[in-house]
């Protein structure tokens, strides 16, 4: 067998938080390279500093919201081979803070499920459209 090298996966990390019946979504800039101007929900990637998938869950959610979130239970998991990522989505819930962007942020904004912004991002649309099932 011949010796492998290890691939290294990117863990991405995102959101549907919650607070009554509305949920949290973020405006992503022109200047992003997937679908710039579109909302999606709050996410980005673990860095090594993160002590848990959690923890860094939360503190991309703080860069980008303003926003402290509690109670993460893990809704979805997805691996893409051909990109080395490993897609983590969580469902979490409104603890504190007021909502302004920050980081590459340019608009946040809760929306009731049944009002969604026309302009989202299809996996956000997908993944926010199982909450309405529920």
């Amino acid at each position: 067998m011949k010796n492998k090298k290890a691939t290294q996966f990117v863990i991405n990390v995102s959101t549907a938080i919650f607070k009554d019946d509305q949920v949290l979504l973020v405006k992503r800039g022109q200047d992003e390279d997937t679908f710039p101007g579109f909302w999606v929900i709050p996410g980005g990637k673990i860095e090594l500093k993160d002590k848990t998938i959690t923890s860094g869950l939360a503190r991309e959610v703080l860069e980008e919201t303003n926003i402290r979130i509690k109670n993460h239970f893990l809704v979805s998991s997805e691996v893409n081979q051909k990109k080395a990522k490993i897609y983590l989505r969580f469902r979490s819930y409104y603890l504190s803070g007021n909502p302004k962007p920050l980081d590459k942020t340019v608009e946040v904004r809760w929306f009731s499920l049944n009002k969604l912004p026309s302009k989202i991002v299809p996996q956000t649309k997908v993944f926010l459209n199982e909450f309405r099932k529920s």
